[in-house]
């Protein structure tokens, strides 16, 4: 039988439907894919084929992406030892209390007249308990609710220990410095008059990889006010300088109105943030000067390289890391689309479900599966730039274009024939980089 070269060409199937960021937060004013292309299919002409009258083949959907009140009389109150100073976010001017006159009890001038002893009384009768009893049950309810008042303080910020004595304004500075450099975060925190906001980054951990980062060094201090030092210092090879608030408490040492500064934080959602080896748990969060590094702690996604630089309490930086595939997720991605392209052209179908190349036969041809040979033509995957899914940042997506080689025998009523024709298919290939290995999909 002779063939008919008009009887058992294939057409490429025609287009199928194609399937298809966070806000900043607000600065703190006190302290501070491309899309899946559409497949087209061109050939070269031969014997048994002709494509159809689009000439494109069809594309695959997108992947889916109080305390209590003390009961002690004013006569026996104590005067306070140590005055805590708000956080301002200007300079702290100094703070005294007024002392008292020799020889007076302290706040004695504001106190009541205490009570006078009265006369002894005749022994009447006995007098019942209960006021007794009564008051101590009292009592007890009003040491609870002070216990509880202080563990509830206590989760929301990072107890001091106790102040360390500073004479001058400058050596407060100093001090708080020579903790940093001693990776002594309980230290740093003692210097600062008041409490400092709990932090997962406050910690001696953090303060030695910070120095590991880039080190301080060259630390210079001048008092520019009567409630300011300035330091200008160095972190590794950088130039830093800031302005440190400084107060004075009721004994004459000066303490730091706050050690740390807040760093907002844009996090991105399905990457972990890690500064410093600590995983954020929140968008903003406390540290002190130093050089930090933002990690995924995951292999194949990466984030700038370059640290960033905490210079004093009036840094306040704003961050919005964007991740990116790491060289060793670059590597992975290729190989797991080669792999994808290898085991498609071992497919014995004219349209493999997840696969490049997409051919149907014509309304009057009847293709053998069993002869379905596909090849691949060139290296698709040498020139591959594959980046992060803007949907999805943990996806690897890249656009390419595959070549191959089509063999069937096709049956056309009474006449059949070996068919053969090249094509050119423009993809998308994705695959999430955090699953390994990686299920690559062309799209």
């Amino acid at each position: 039988m002779q063939d008919d070269p008009d009887t058992t060409r294939l057409n490429p199937t025609g287009p199928r439907p194609s399937q298809g960021q966070p806000a900043r937060p607000p600065h703190r004013p006190d302290a501070g894919m491309p899309s899946a292309s559409q497949p087209s299919a061109s050939h070269t002409g031969g014997p048994w084929f002709q494509a159809d009258e689009t000439g494109v083949p069809p594309s695959l959907g997108n992947a889916k992406p109080q305390q209590p009140v003390s009961a002690r009389p004013a006569h026996e109150r104590r005067p306070t030892t140590r005055e805590q100073a708000p956080r301002p976010s200007a300079p702290v001017a100094s703070a005294h209390q007024a002392e008292p006159t020799p020889g007076e009890r302290p706040d004695a001038r504001h106190s009541p007249e205490p009570p006078r002893r009265s006369r002894r009384r005749r022994r009447g009768p006995q007098k019942s308990n209960t006021g007794i009893i009564v008051g101590g049950v009292v009592a007890g309810i009003m040491v609870m609710v002070l216990v509880v008042g202080l563990i509830v303080i206590a989760t929301n910020s990072v107890p001091g220990t106790a102040p360390v004595a500073a004479r001058t304004p400058e050596q407060v500075v100093e001090k708080f410095f020579d903790a940093l450099q001693e990776h002594d975060a309980e230290a740093a925190i003692a210097l600062q008059a008041g409490e400092v906001p709990a932090s997962e980054l406050l910690t001696d951990e953090v303060l030695r990889r910070s120095q590991e980062i880039a080190p301080i060094s060259d630390v210079s201090v001048k008092q520019t006010g009567a409630a300011s030092v300035h330091v200008t210092y160095r972190l590794g090879d950088e130039e830093a300088q800031a302005d440190f608030p400084v107060v004075q408490n009721q004994d004459g040492d000066w303490q730091l109105a706050h050690v740390t500064t807040t760093v907002q934080v844009t996090r991105p959602t399905n990457v972990p943030v890690l500064i410093n080896d600590v995983e954020l748990t929140a968008d903003s969060v406390e540290a002190f000067p130093g050089a930090y590094l933002m990690t995924t702690s995951l292999t194949r996604i990466e984030y700038d390289a370059e640290p960033f630089l905490v210079q004093g309490p009036d840094s306040f930086p704003v961050l919005e890391p964007q991740p990116r595939l790491s060289a060793e997720g670059i590597t992975a991605f290729r190989e797991n689309v080669e792999e994808a392209l290898a085991a498609c052209m071992e497919r014995r179908e004219l349209e493999p479900e997840g696969c490049p190349q997409l051919v149907t036969a014509g309304s009057e041809q009847q293709a053998d599966p069993a002869t379905i040979r596909w090849t691949l033509v060139g290296d698709p995957v040498e020139q591959l730039d594959p980046v992060l899914s803007d949907q999805d940042q943990t996806v690897a997506e890249a656009d390419l274009t595959v070549t191959v080689a089509l063999s069937v025998k096709v049956k056309n009523g009474e006449t059949e024939g070996m068919a053969g024709e090249q094509y050119d298919f423009e993809t998308t290939a994705r695959g999430s980089v955090v699953n390994d290995p990686i299920k690559v999909r062309f799209e």
